[in-house]
């Protein structure tokens, strides 16, 4: 009868996850640039056949290993490359995560526990929020957060486990943090070995495995990290490896990309982002009794030496701290699964509130959409102002939207009125409104005309080049085919060069490069929603 019961649970698991990941997918361009970029670099695999190296600009990238632009080329060898395809790998993991976290919820509490651990993580914000995306973060948190579970049950041994099941437990360990390195790179070594060398040092070694254990770990883990890494040197030599270790050093001391901020940004992100459950863990009491337990301790150590470890990289980008939406939703789980609230009125008043604001933001939305023209004058950046002019359709009907979840968190709290979940379920519903019905709409907003521009150059011979706008957008919406001149790399041949094909410009209205330095054989084709479109023809040559 257990059996059955189970079977049934993970069998809904994976309804719900196709109920909840899969819908409108592709219904919203891929956002610039980290969704447009790992798409672009999957495209560009599909169309070299080249599966072992990836490639921007049909050149060599040297950020990110090849682990989840795989699972991104497979599914675009299944659905066509489109926006569907770059998100499936996500959302397939959201439907693996709900598996996992109950299962291991299963094993070191009970199945009550397993379901509060899937409820405080799929109902905060952007916890469930990234399963409907196209980033690689979902998968590379996911692999560390394997590692270090089986790195902790491998300690953990039942009366019947003997040497051998403990050296499994940790080969399993090592091949997921192998997985996460060639997913994203080395800092899954230093968040998950850092966990785990911080735990043994506040339990003064006495879970300290032994030296040969560990040295067993350790060099399991480096091999299974370096397979890809080994074969590039092989094949390419030591240009991939050199520029790889010169990108890490960089975006941990400047801030990559205009992408800085401050100090505490990591915490400001990992507070609003994980709502509710990040909210839950301010009211939490008996922290000492909780930390008796060895899972809880690592749990917690991995959260904030995320936490600080991000908070001191000079690049700051939201997702970069999102392993530690693992151990904020397991302590949230353990709050309410013990019941270890202080001041419960209080909370409740925190929750409601907040989440009250984001309904009514949802109902405003439509509200203000349809009366932009008379925000605009109160907004000073001009450039805001030219993109909020873009033509875009809201519906008075979409505050149904909103009223709808106002309705169902009152419904959800006069039934539940003991409990927190309300708070999760309409966070959730929350977030799938915001994709599915307002993202496609404020995309408009952001990138929604320059993307329209690159789709229609698709297919052509001809260059497409961003001036002072960073963008993988223009590659994947205008199909760049390969090509064999390097020159196209710089901007100042393309500008003032002589070029072999037809050169497209874009930049933001604000930064117009033709407008500090004009050329008369650049001309503006249009000034649209804050974007300038120039072209130089071919034919249009300089000549000394």
């Amino acid at each position: 009868m257990n059996n059955v019961i189970e079977k049934n649970r993970l069998l809904f698991f994976i309804l719900l996850g196709f109920l909840v990941f899969f819908p409108f997918l592709g219904s919203v361009h891929l956002f610039d640039w980290d969704e447009a970029n790992f798409a672009e670099l999957s495209r560009e695999m599909v169309l070299t056949k080249n599966y072992l190296q990836p490639q921007i600009n049909y050149l060599p990238f040297y950020e990110k290993p090849p682990i989840f632009i795989w699972m991104q080329v497979l599914c675009m060898q299944l659905f066509g490359i489109n926006e569907f395809a770059a998100r499936c790998p996500n959302a397939l993991l959201g439907i693996l995560v709900m598996i996992s976290l109950y299962l291991i919820g299963k094993r070191e509490k009970d199945s009550k526990f397993g379901l509060t651990w899937i409820l405080t993580f799929m109902g905060s914000f952007l916890p469930f929020m990234y399963f409907r995306t196209g980033l690689i973060d979902p998968w590379f948190n996911f692999f560390m957060f394997l590692g270090l579970y089986f790195y902790y049950i491998s300690t953990k041994p039942k009366e019947n486990q003997d040497l051998k099941y403990q050296l499994l437990f940790l080969i399993f360990s090592s091949i997921f943090l192998g997985l996460a390195v060639q997913t994203k790179g080395p800092v899954a070594l230093i968040i998950v070995w850092g966990s785990i060398g911080i735990y043994w040092l506040i339990t003064k070694f006495k879970s300290f495995p032994g030296i040969f254990k560990i040295g067993f770990w350790v060099l399991t883990t480096l091999i299974f990290s370096s397979i890809w890494f080994v074969y590039e040197y092989y094949v390419h030599g030591s240009g991939y490896m050199s520029e790889f270790i010169a990108y890490q050093i960089r975006l941990f001391t400047t801030e990559d990309a205009l992408h800085g901020g401050p100090i505490y940004y990591h915490v400001l992100v990992l507070l609003l982002g994980c709502f509710p459950a990040s909210i839950i863990l301010l009211f939490h009491r008996d922290w000492k009794e909780k930390l008796r337990s060895d899972w809880f301790k690592i749990m917690c150590i991995c959260g904030l030496l995320v936490l600080i470890l991000f908070s001191i990289v000079q690049t700051k980008i939201i997702h970069y701290s999102s392993m530690a939406y693992y151990p904020i939703s397991y302590i949230a789980a353990i709050i309410l699964y013990q019941n270890t609230i202080k001041y419960r009125n209080w909370l409740n008043r925190v929750l409601t509130f907040i989440i009250l604001l984001l309904i009514f933001g949802t109902i405003a939305m439509p509200i203000l959409g349809n009366n932009l023209q008379m925000i605009l004058p109160f907004i000073d950046d001009k450039q805001a102002q030219l993109q909020l002019g873009a033509h875009v359709d809201w519906h008075y009907g979409e505050v149904g939207y909103g009223i709808f979840i106002l309705a169902l968190f009152i419904y959800l709290r006069r039934k539940f009125v003991d409990n927190f979940y309300p708070y999760f379920f309409s966070t959730a519903t929350i977030v799938l409104v915001l994709l599915i019905v307002f993202a496609p709409k404020i995309e408009r907003y952001t990138q929604g005309t320059y993307i329209d521009f690159c789709k229609t150059k698709k297919g052509k011979d001809v260059y497409i080049q961003p001036l002072f706008l960073k963008s993988y957008a223009n590659l994947f919406y205008s199909e760049r085919m390969p090509f064999n001149n390097d020159t196209s790399r710089n901007h100042g041949w393309m500008y003032d060069g002589d070029i072999d094909k037809d050169v497209f410009f874009i930049s933001v209205t604000k930064d117009s490069l033709l407008t500090r330095y004009p050329r008369p054989y650049i001309q503006i084709l249009e000034r649209k929603n804050g974007f300038d479109f120039m072209e130089r023809k071919v034919s249009r040559i300089p000549r000394n």
